[in-house]
């Protein structure tokens, strides 16, 4: 690398220094101050974004997920990050998004080919999750999407009896 390359690193590196949580990790400080220019150079200068978050298994489009960070989320996928990597509770970020109510997020997902019948660890699907928190624009883009309105998660539910219960229908 050349020493201007190195000193403008270094400057963009600085402020993202003090966010916490990134364990002196600058990817992950980009994805949580969402700063999705940042990331775009980090990447360009050859940092990885397959770093997994050891307490909770998130990925960095997890991270950018719960904090619904769409740019950040938008630039990891342009990247090709993996959509279908799950956490410690088998969620992918559709079900993040989904959860959330995120539906811009969720929409970016589904165009990157994330999977909605992918089952957690208590077989909900993503669109359990959005009938559960009574996110009606994510549960109506899950089933254009396809999702399985049948699908039965660990307490025997469907879709709809996860609105139900929840008292979102």
């Amino acid at each position: 690398m050349s020493t201007t390359f190195d000193s403008q690193l270094k400057s963009i590196l600085q402020p993202l220094s003090s966010v916490d949580d990134a364990n002196g990790d600058p990817v992950l400080a980009a994805v949580q101050a969402n700063d999705h220019n940042t990331l775009r150079i980090l990447v360009r200068a050859g940092y990885s974004l397959s770093s997994i978050d050891s307490s909770n298994g998130r990925s960095l489009l997890h991270i950018a997920t719960y904090l619904g960070h769409i740019d950040v989320v938008r630039r990891l996928l342009k990247e090709g990050i993996n959509t279908s990597l799950h956490d410690r509770d088998g969620k992918t970020c559709l079900h993040v998004a989904a959860a959330y109510g995120y539906s811009q997020i969720l929409t970016l997902l589904l165009k990157y080919e994330s999977h909605v019948e992918h089952v957690d660890y208590d077989n909900n699907t993503p669109l359990h999750m959005s009938c559960k928190f009574g996110h009606n624009e994510c549960c109506r883009l899950l089933i254009y999407a396809g999702a399985n309105l049948n699908a039965i998660n660990r307490d025997g539910d469907t879709p709809l009896h996860s609105a139900i219960r929840y008292k979102h229908a």
